[in-house]
């Protein structure tokens, strides 16, 4: 299965050997890039876990957010635990905000924490997503992020035999790295996190930062 998901995903690790996993800028919003009704990736017909992006927040809310992220990238860990929940309470929660999430896969471990997070459903998709980057430490630093990952499937009531299964999940493995491949030609992705507002990407998406690009993309 390893050599599986090494093999399919080799072309585009490779193309990935010049983004970053970091932060930088001065908070500017650049870019008119494109809304994510146009950029939707088709589910295979009859396949398991949920596909696509996992979506938070009223659909009819004035404005948009993207986040394209690594699991694997400590700085979209810090980004899910300081940015993204502050973000929620004060724009999700309240209706100002519809924010879409998609992997950006960046390495084999990357790959796998992904696939395993889109095992189920969204509800399951977004638990697991939480639970991984505030975990991020213990599973990817354990020398064997397999076990590790194994170990929080394990915590969320996924038996190992489950686990397996769903890590051979090809169509999944070939649609996160379309949606990877897409964000680079698409979104012009060179870095996780990358976050866009309304069309413009923010430099350096500090909390502070994020809230001048929606505050300035609600008036």
């Amino acid at each position: 299965m390893r050599k599986n998901i090494l093999k399919l995903s080799a072309i585009t690790f490779l193309a990935l050997g010049l983004v970053a996993c970091g932060d930088s800028g001065d908070g500017v919003t650049t870019g008119n890039y494109t809304s994510a009704e146009k950029s939707q990736l088709d589910k295979p017909e009859g396949a398991a876990g949920h596909f696509g992006d996992l979506v938070y927040g009223d659909a009819s809310a004035p404005v948009e957010i993207i986040e394209y992220a690594s699991k694997t990238c400590p700085h979209c860990a810090t980004f899910e635990k300081t940015v993204f929940e502050e973000i929620k309470k004060k724009y999700i929660d309240t209706g100002k905000v519809r924010f879409i999430y998609r992997n950006f896969v960046m390495n084999g471990p990357d790959l796998k924490a992904s696939v395993f997070m889109r095992c189920q459903d969204e509800d399951f998709a977004k638990k697991t997503k939480a639970i991984l980057f505030e975990r991020q430490r213990v599973w990817l630093a354990s020398g064997d992020p397999d076990a590790g990952l194994a170990t929080e499937a394990r915590r969320l009531g996924l038996p190992r035999t489950r686990f397996d299964k769903c890590l051979s999940n090809k169509a999944m493995q070939q649609h996160l790295i379309d949606m990877t491949t897409q964000a680079q030609t698409v979104f012009e992705v060179d870095a996780t996190p990358t976050l866009i507002v309304s069309g413009g990407k923010v430099t350096n998406p500090t909390l502070e930062n994020m809230e001048k690009a929606i505050e300035a993309a609600l008036k």
